[in-house]
């Protein structure tokens, strides 16, 4: 695993069975958040997909790629060329990256029209932070004009957090102010991503939740692919009960899974807005007491 910054990069090597001695091994996405690291993101990246290239020999059994979100896709933009000496013999896409797939319409649709929305909101609330900063009448009123700044200051902050999931940098982009311009513009950076993964190599796979990958010949290994779920409604919406349960083979594996574990299956939490069920959750401040996150997570504490 690649900790790079924000974002996902994990090359997984398995030895490989038979005469040739070298492994086998699959890259999961590989891409990373401007905003998450204070220094040139290209220069990173790169970095890291030239040690990818040391790793393996510059040959990839398999690159899977998740998501086209930047901090999935960002490595492959084929405008940089990283992966441009790598030989890649199988590419595995999640079944939303299949042009073919006329569901892939209605979800771009609907992740358009989400991100236009925060775009705007967005550009308002920055027009109305500059609005509050420039009344100098409020300014005798310290307190109420200084909170008013740091409410509006901090609505920005946090809606330009999610869009730079998506490649979109307000910092540097700000001169887009029109929403579909400005998203459609930005959007097609993970596009181009997909669109290079799709050619990367002559075998390509579109996966769907419960699909099994048998590549136990080459390295005695079965790949179970958990998601995307391939029901409109499960991608695009909050999922239901029954939209969560997984696919037969699957589901046989996770129950004997957790029953060997003791524990039972996660049934759906109440509040979607969360991922874990209520058993799988550790309060903040029990956590704070565990050596393991209070070491990762919560370091700052004991140095503020």
């Amino acid at each position: 695993m690649y900790r790079h910054g924000l974002g996902d990069c994990f090359l997984i090597r398995f030895p490989r069975i038979g005469p040739n001695r070298s492994d086998f091994c699959i890259l999961v996405d590989c891409g990373l958040i401007p905003s998450s690291v204070p220094t040139d993101t290209d220069r990173i990246m790169e970095a890291v997909v030239q040690d990818i290239g040391w790793t393996t020999d510059f040959h990839l059994d398999v690159v899977a790629v998740s998501s086209k979100r930047w901090d999935h896709v960002s490595g492959f933009d084929p405008e940089k060329g990283w992966f441009n000496d790598f030989q890649i013999d199988q590419v595995w896409l999640p079944w939303t990256a299949d042009p073919r797939d006329s569901t892939l319409r209605s979800l771009e649709r609907v992740r358009q029209a989400r991100l236009g929305i925060l775009w705007q909101g967005l550009v308002a609330t920055l027009e109305q932070a500059r609005g509050i900063s420039g009344r100098e009448a409020d300014r005798s009123r310290d307190a109420a004009w200084l909170r008013k700044l740091e409410a509006a200051c901090e609505c920005a902050r946090r809606t330009a957090e999610v869009l730079h999931f998506f490649g979109i940098d307000p910092d540097r982009d700000k001169f887009i102010l029109d929403q579909d311009t400005a998203v459609k513009a930005h959007l097609s950076r993970g596009d181009r991503a997909m669109g290079w993964a799709r050619t990367a190599a002559e075998h390509v796979s579109y996966c769907r939740a419960g699909d099994l990958i048998d590549l136990t010949s080459s390295s005695g290994v079965m790949i179970y692919v958990l998601g995307p779920a391939d029901r409109p409604s499960a991608t695009i919406g909050s999922p239901t009960p029954s939209q969560l349960e997984p696919p037969d083979d699957l589901g046989r594996t996770l129950r004997a899974f957790f029953g060997a574990s003791g524990l039972r299956q996660a049934q759906p939490s109440p509040d979607s807005t969360v991922p874990f069920d209520l058993k799988f959750r550790i309060p903040v401040d029990d956590a704070q007491e565990v050596d393991f996150f209070r070491d990762h997570y919560f370091f700052w504490i004991a140095t503020a």
